[in-house]
C-alpha cells in the first residue's frame, strides 16, 4: 500500500506530462497549418507595398474622377464613363500579352507609373473635352496594365504550397498602406498633390528595388520575345483555364447578385461590423485551407451553404429577415473566396511567362460577372419578376457551378508537402542532343556520376524522338512512367529538361517548368546557333537553388 501511495505521484506526473506533450504536438501542428513552406522576402513586402500605395493612388483618383466632376469642373458623360471602362476592361483581358513580355524589364512598373502621369495632368489642368477624355482613356489603359504588373509581381515567388497565404498576407499588408490614402483622395478631393505623391512613392520603390538584389535577371528591352496571336491561343487552351473561367463568372454573378440585394436590405452597424469581422477572420482560415487541403473542399463547403440559401430565399419572408447577419457574413465569406481564389488559380495554372495573361483573363470574368450580378439587381423590377423564379435559377446556376469545378484537377495532391522527397536526378539537354547541365540530388555532384553525361542526354532524346516517330503523335512527351521512377519532361525553345522523380506531383511539374523557362530565358544568346560553349551558361546553380532546395525566406 505504501509503495503504491509513493507510486501515485509518479504515475500522476507521467500522466500530466503525457498532456503536456500531446498539446504541443497539437500546438505544434496547428501552427504548421499556418506557416507551414511560408516563404516571403522581407526586400518582397517592402517594394510590393510602395507599388499598392502608386496603384491605390491613381485608382482612386480616376474611379473618382469618372463617377465625380473633375478639378476643373467637367463631368464625364455616363456613356463616355462606359466607354472608357470598357477600354479599361479590355486592358485587364488582353494586356498580359504587354505585361508577360516586360516581366524581367527593370523599373518597369516604376516608369509606367511616371509615364501614366501625363495623362493625369491632361484631366487635372484642361477643360477641353476631347483632351480630359483622352487623358481618362489612356489612364485606365496605364492603370489597368499596372494592376497586372502587380499581380505578377505577388505570384512570382509562390508555388502551390504557400500561394494562398502569401497572396493574402501581401494583400492585408498592402490594404493598410493603401486605405489612408484612397481614404483621402475620396474624401478631401484634392488632386494636385497625387501626382507628386506618385513621383516620391515611384522614386523610393526604385531606391527600394536597388537596395535588395533581384531574384530574377535583369535583360534589356532588345531581348524581350516576340509574339503570336496563334501562341496565346494555344498557351490559353494549354493552360486549361476555359473551364475555371466559366465557373468563376457564374459564381461571382450570383454572388453579386444576392450580396447586393442583402446589403440593399439592411445595411446597419451591426451588418458592417459583421462584414469587418468575416474579411477579417476570413483570410488566414481561406489561405490555409487552400493551402494545405487544397482548392476544392472549401470551395464546395461555401457553394453548396450559397446554394442552399438560394433556394430557401423566401420560405419565409419572416425568417429569412432575422437571419440577415448570417447571410450578409456568408456573402462576404464568399467574395473574399473567390478574390483569393481567383488569383491562387492564376497562379496555378501560368508559368513566369503567362502569369500577366492568365491573371488578365481571370481578373476580367470573375469583375464582369460581378458587376453583372450588381447590374441585374439594381434594374431588377420586382413588381414583374418573380423573385422565386430568380432564387431557383440562381441554386442551379450555383450547383453547375460546384460540378464545374470538381471537373478541374486538383493541383494540390495528397503528398504535395513532400515534393523534395521524391527528387532523383536533373538533365539538361540541347536540341542536338549536348548535356547542358546535370544534377543528382542525393550525391555529392563535384564527383561527377560515373555515367558519362552526354550519354545520357543523347538517350534521352533519342527515346524522346523515338516515341513520338513510333506513335505518329504531334504532342511531345509529358510524363514517363517507368515503374518505380517517373521521368517529367518539358520542352522549351533550344532545349529540354528532363526531371527523375519516384512520384510524379503537380508541383514538380510546375517547379521544373519555371526552372526551365528561366534557364532558357536568361542563356538565350548561349542557346543559339549549333555550338554551345557550356561555360557560358548563367545562373544555373541559383535557379537550382531556387525552384529545388527548401529554402526560409522570412
Amino acid at each position: 500500500m505504501a509503495d503504491g501511495k509513493k507510486d501515485s505521484p509518479g504515475r500522476l506526473k507521467g500522466f500530466l506530462d503525457g498532456i503536456k506533450t500531446r498539446m504541443k504536438r497539437t500546438l505544434r501542428k496547428s501552427l504548421d497549418f499556418f506557416v507551414r513552406d511560408f516563404n516571403v522576402k522581407r526586400s518582397q513586402i517592402l517594394n510590393l507595398m510602395f507599388k499598392a500605395m502608386i496603384l491605390a493612388s491613381y485608382g482612386a483618383f480616376w474611379f473618382v474622377s469618372l463617377l465625380d466632376r473633375l478639378p476643373t469642373g467637367m463631368r464625364i458623360d455616363e456613356p463616355m464613363n462606359w466607354i472608357i471602362i470598357l477600354v479599361f476592361g479590355i486592358t485587364i483581358l488582353f494586356g498580359g500579352i504587354i505585361t508577360d513580355r516586360l516581366v524581367f524589364i527593370q523599373f518597369v512598373y516604376e516608369i509606367m507609373a511616371l509615364v501614366a502621369i501625363v495623362p493625369m495632368l491632361l484631366m487635372l489642368f484642361f477643360k477641353v473635352e476631347s483632351i480630359v477624355l483622352l487623358g481618362a482613356t489612356l489612364l485606365g489603359f496605364v492603370i489597368a496594365l499596372l494592376v497586372l504588373q502587380f499581380f505578377t509581381a505577388i505570384l512570382v515567388d509562390t508555388t502551390l504550397l504557400n500561394r494562398a497565404r502569401i497572396i493574402t498576407f501581401l494583400f492585408a499588408i498592402m490594404g493598410l498602406f493603401s486605405a489612408p490614402i484612397i481614404t483621402l483622395v475620396i474624401i478631401v478631393k484634392s488632386y494636385h498633390w497625387v501626382y507628386l505623391i506618385i513621383i516620391l512613392l515611384s522614386l523610393i520603390s526604385v531606391f527600394s528595388s536597388k537596395k535588395f538584389p533581384r531574384r530574377h535577371p535583369v535583360v534589356s528591352i532588345k531581348k524581350i520575345p516576340g509574339f503570336k496571336v496563334k501562341n496565346y491561343w494555344t498557351m490559353v487552351k494549354s493552360s486549361g483555364v476555359i473551364p475555371h473561367v466559366i465557373f468563376f463568372f457564374f459564381t461571382s454573378m450570383v454572388i453579386g447578385f444576392f450580396f447586393t440585394e442583402a446589403l440593399s436590405t439592411s445595411l446597419g452597424i451591426p451588418e458592417i461590423i459583421v462584414i469587418i469581422v468575416v474579411v477579417i477572420a476570413s483570410l488566414p482560415i481561406i489561405s490555409s485551407i487552400l493551402d494545405n487541403r487544397g482548392r476544392k473542399p472549401i470551395v464546395y463547403l461555401t457553394l453548396f451553404l450559397l446554394g442552399a440559401f438560394c433556394i430557401f430565399r423566401d420560405y419565409p419572408a419572416s425568417a429569412w429577415e432575422s437571419i440577415t447577419a448570417l447571410r450578409i457574413g456568408l456573402y462576404s465569406f464568399s467574395v473574399i473566396l473567390i478574390l483569393v481564389l481567383a488569383l491562387v488559380i492564376s497562379g496555378d495554372l501560368s508559368s513566369h511567362f503567362s502569369r500577366g495573361k492568365i491573371s488578365g483573363i481571370i481578373t476580367f470574368f470573375t469583375t464582369v460577372g460581378m458587376v453583372t450580378g450588381v447590374f441585374l439587381y439594381l434594374n431588377i423590377d420586382t413588381s414583374t419578376v418573380d423573385v422565386v423564379a430568380i432564387s431557383d435559377w440562381a441554386s442551379i446556376i450555383i450547383f453547375i457551378s460546384i460540378f464545374l469545378f470538381a471537373s478541374t484537377p486538383e493541383t494540390l495532391q495528397e503528398d504535395t508537402h513532400r515534393w523534395h522527397e521524391f527528387l532523383e536526378k536533373l538533365y539538361l539537354v540541347s536540341d542536338a542532343g549536348l548535356a547542358l547541365f546535370s544534377w543528382d540530388f542525393h550525391k555529392d555532384n563535384r564527383d561527377r556520376d560515373e555515367v558519362n553525361e552526354d550519354l545520357v542526354s543523347g538517350g534521352l532524346k533519342g527515346i524522346e524522338s523515338l516515341l513520338k516517330e513510333i506513335s505518329h503523335s504531334k504532342q511531345n512527351i509529358r510524363v514517363l512512367d517507368h515503374g518505380d521512377m517517373n521521368v517529367i519532361f518539358h520542352y522549351g525553345k533550344c532545349s529540354m529538361a528532363v526531371l527523375f522523380v519516384e512520384k510524379e506531383l503537380v508541383i514538380l511539374r510546375e517547379k521544373l517548368a519555371n526552372f526551365h523557362l528561366l534557364f532558357e530565358y536568361i542563356n538565350q544568346d548561349a542557346l543559339q546557333g549549333d555550338i554551345i560553349n557550356l561555360g557560358e551558361l548563367k545562373e544555373v546553380n541559383a535557379l537550382l537553388k531556387r525552384f529545388f532546395k527548401q529554402e526560409k525566406l522570412f
